[in-house]
């Protein structure tokens, strides 16, 4: 395919008049679509190289056919003008590959931190849920499932203090908690049926990839 695009574009520069011709600029736009086929550095400096030297060829012939149109100078803009074109799309297309490596690396270690989080959680005796600083539910163990008698797909996305009893100073006490990041103490929860138990209940907080929980 590469082959038969690069033809074709210099078939269209060839007749629409060669060294004259203003549609050299597509070369430029083929370099530019070349990155949805590649990002590597080398390869786009060696596809730069090819449109540079398929347009000299061209101009080669046609000068030993029938002469130049046009002065050296015009054609020496054009064939820097594709060779800066490469490398800036080369360099730029390497940045963009770097960057999307180092997402996909933090993706997959985030990953593991959290598959890791849920076998330390399901791990634990004791109900834990993990919220965030919206106090909304990112994780709960089997254990906090079957403490409210709820499916796990119940328990994540609601907010903490849905579960908790509110004597007027709910807002108040979970604010401080957020502000202090820790909280020892006695609370009431209520569970899916109505009931209410007194539990003791600590919060601590720690960091997860950019998020506090």
């Amino acid at each position: 395919n590469f082959l038969v695009h690069l033809l074709s574009t210099t078939l269209v520069v060839y007749f629409t008049g060669r060294e004259s011709s203003d549609l050299y600029v597509l070369y430029l736009l083929l370099l530019i679509g070349y990155t949805a086929y590649s990002r590597r550095y080398g390869m786009i400096l060696l596809v730069s190289f090819l449109f540079c030297f398929s347009y000299v060829a061209m101009v080669v012939i046609e000068w030993s056919l029938h002469g130049l149109s046009v002065p050296l100078g015009i054609i020496a803009v054009k064939v820097l003008s594709i060779a800066i074109c490469g490398w800036l799309v080369a360099s730029t297309s390497e940045l963009l590959r770097i960057a999307e490596k180092a997402s996909l690396t933090r993706e997959r270690a985030l990953a593991s931190s959290e598959s890791t989080l849920r076998t330390i959680l399901d791990s634990t005796a004791d109900p834990i849920f993990v919220y965030g600083e919206d106090e909304l539910i990112r994780e709960a163990n089997n254990k906090a499932c079957e403490f409210l008698k709820l499916q796990r797909k119940q328990v994540i996305g609601r907010a903490f203090r849905s579960f908790l009893f509110d004597d007027g100073s709910l807002d108040e006490k979970m604010a401080a908690i957020s502000s202090r990041g820790e909280y020892h103490g006695e609370e009431i929860f209520m569970a899916s049926d109505g009931r209410e138990r007194t539990v003791g209940f600590s919060v601590r907080s720690f960091h997860l990839a950019a998020d506090r929980l």
